[in-house]
């Protein structure tokens, strides 16, 4: 769990560009009002979708994979942001951060209950959402920071570094919470 805990405030600093893609759409491709609430629309759509596949797919193979994918998909939001021409390309932003909202709303707590023992499901939801906040508070903040000394794209590239990083951590280093339960129940 520790190594879970400490992946997932990594990762939170990945999320510094969520609150820039719309400006950035803004500046780079003179969006309309008008296609800003499409953005809305893409990214609530591929949220609700992509949620029933998240859900069968966290029941076949396990939360982790779900927040593997979640992290992945945030990590090519902000590569397709600094590639794309044109509106219908970045609506590609969105898509990706639908399936990454998804992925997240679906497996992030899922996961807590099952590294947690079952007295201890309350606390361990506690304990990892009073100790990620403060990162979560500062991320978009350090992101506009980033973004005011050396531009969107950096920050925009910076970002899928950070959340490759943290998924590999979380791939590699923090065990299926499923495979130690099944260990100890054998």
């Amino acid at each position: 769990y520790s190594k879970y805990l400490l992946v997932t405030i990594l990762f939170t600093f990945q999320s510094m560009v969520n609150v820039f893609y719309t400006i950035y759409a803004i500046r780079k491709l003179q969006v309309t009002d008008a296609q800003i609430a499409i953005f809305t629309g893409v990214i609530l759509a591929s949220q609700a979708v992509s949620n029933i596949f998240w859900g069968y797919l966290a029941d076949k193979k396990g939360h982790k994979t779900i927040i593997v994918i979640s992290m992945l998909s945030a990590s090519i939001a902000p590569i397709i942001a600094i590639i794309a021409n044109s509106f219908f390309v970045y609506c590609g932003v969105f898509v990706f951060m639908g399936f990454s909202y998804g992925a997240g709303a679906v497996s992030s707590f899922n996961i807590l209950f099952e590294f947690a023992p079952a007295d201890e499901k309350a606390t361990y939801i506690s304990l990892t959402s009073t100790l990620t906040a403060p990162f979560s508070g500062l991320s978009p903040i350090l992101g506009g920071l980033l973004a005011d000394l050396f531009g969107y794209k950096f920050i925009f590239a910076l970002s899928p570094g950070i959340g490759l990083v943290a998924l590999f951590m979380l791939a590699f280093w923090v065990k299926e919470p499923r495979k130690i339960k099944d260990k100890k129940n054998s």
